[in-house]
């Protein structure tokens, strides 16, 4: 019989006696044997129990679980929640409503009393149930690698670890342990109820499967083991892909390189556009086969667009970059200087002009020489022929119709196909500021002024203008 063992705990779940481990104890034989053996190899363990209020008779688990801890001289702590009916207030499972609120509670219990880590007792069984059930939804590699010793749920917390002490351990194997030695325990009634899949896979799945092949279990165990280890090389690989398509990240959207992202192998693209999705989607969830291949081809075809993927993420697509970002919440760079839509605003020269969020429109004169000793080559100073332009200029958002023709063009042509053209995202067209002369658009800052605006050998005096934020 295979035991919980010291170089288990410290190589594998980068455990240390001198922090608390704070241990999801329900009752049962599972988490009490990791309890106990916890406590045996010399470890100093903080006692969690969460009542789930699914059964008549749950707070008696937890009142035995409390004078358990009592006993053994561990500090104790409770939590308690009426899932079935936060589950049905949130549209979720039983099981997914007890899980989360669960792991909710562990986290912040032990980042209350700070513990090194959660440690709960997964054993075996409940990974090749696990692989079952990811199977079962049809995920990948990296679902069908199961669960690890040691994790991190990020949703609860990205600095204390998840631990599974007893992965590998058969639940037989943990009975006969507590057996032999007469330790006491709760049994859960719940675990044979059948309104839950994972019950379905255990009692009625795995018995079955268990006809074609008595080694069943251990077969599968062995597989999500192995897998764990190639998915290990395919995310190194995919890191590095990343790196290399990744034009732009903040906290509200992904911007990757289309070209570069087209470059890579049809699943390291998959790979990428999940991980993608993962920045903005709860728990690692959105995005199953059919939304991740429909996204891939929608980038494939090249053509500018937007498409929707589960999870609540969304994936626009202009002529060089893809745009990931929750639903909704279209990208907007801090520093461009957008203004509200139909806008209207005149400017002297010289004058000044606050456009809000900082930035600030200054205009004034200067000598064609003055200009030429100290021009800089920036996108948001613009210099004109004065003798062009019509003072006071108009500073406005675009309209059907309008029309620019660009410095170094040979003649006009639509706004609309000139802001394509330079690839400026589509959501923030309609609120990028335009710098007119009556009804000559003069300058798009940022971007290009207007061909017959430009300062020439026969310029004597510049209009010069400037668009800046303020610190």
């Amino acid at each position: 019989m295979r035991l919980l063992d010291e170089s288990l705990l410290h190589e594998t779940c980068g455990l240390e006696k001198h922090y608390p481990i704070l241990v999801g104890v329900s009752g049962g034989p599972d988490s009490v044997y990791l309890w106990l053996r916890l406590l045996e190899l010399g470890f100093v363990v903080v006692v969690a129990h969460f009542d789930h209020g699914l059964r008549p008779d749950s707070a008696a688990d937890a009142m035995w679980v409390s004078e358990q801890a009592h006993r053994l001289n561990c500090r104790f702590v409770l939590g308690q929640a009426e899932v079935e009916t936060v589950a049905e207030k949130e549209g979720l499972s039983l099981e997914d409503a007890a899980r989360r609120m669960r792991y909710r509670f562990l986290f912040e219990s032990a980042q209350a009393y700070a513990c090194q880590a959660v440690a709960v007792g997964h054993t075996a069984d409940d990974q090749v149930e696990t692989v079952l059930l990811h199977l079962l939804r049809g995920s990948g590699l990296r679902g069908l690698g199961g669960m690890r010793y040691r994790t991190f749920l990020e949703e609860y917390s990205t600095t204390i670890p998840l631990v599974r002490p007893i992965l590998g351990i058969w639940r037989k194997d943990i009975e006969r342990y507590l057996a032999e030695r007469e330790i006491s325990y709760r049994q859960d009634m719940t675990n044979r109820d059948l309104r839950f899949l994972r019950n379905r896979v255990r009692h009625r799945l795995i018995p079955t499967l268990e006809t074609y092949n008595p080694q069943i279990r251990r077969h599968l165990w062995q597989m999500a083991y192995s897998l764990q280890a190639d998915y290990e090389i395919v995310e190194r690989e995919v890191q590095v892909a990343w790196l290399r398509c990744l034009d732009e990240e903040s906290p509200n959207y992904v911007t990757l390189k289309r070209a570069e992202y087209c470059a890579e192998i049809g699943g390291i693209r998959a790979r990428l556009i999940r991980l993608a999705v993962e920045r903005f989607t709860r728990e690692q969830r959105g995005s199953n086969f059919a939304s991740t291949e429909r996204v891939v081809k929608f980038i494939q075809s090249g053509y500018p667009g937007q498409v929707e993927m589960e999870g609540g993420v969304q994936v626009v697509l202009d002529s060089a970059h893809i745009y990931v970002f929750p639903r909704g919440e279209w990208p907007v760079k801090p520093l461009w200087p957008l203004i509200s839509p139909q806008t209207t605003l005149r400017i002297e020269v010289p004058d000044q002009l606050a456009l809000g969020e900082g930035w600030i429109l200054e205009t004034f004169l200067s000598s064609s020489q003055e200009m030429f000793a100290s021009v800089k080559r920036d996108p948001f100073i613009a210099y004109l022929d004065a003798a062009v332009v019509r003072i006071p200029l108009v500073l406005r958002t675009r309209r059907p119709g309008d029309r620019f023709w660009p410095y170094g063009m040979e003649g006009p042509m639509r706004l609309s196909d000139f802001l394509v053209n330079v690839r400026l995202p589509r959501w923030v067209r309609d609120r990028w500021p335009l710098l007119f002369s009556d009804d000559v658009l003069v300058w798009v800052p940022g971007l290009r002024i207007a061909h017959p605006c430009r300062v020439t050998p026969s310029t004597q005096e510049v209009v010069v203008l400037k668009l800046y934020r303020s610190a």
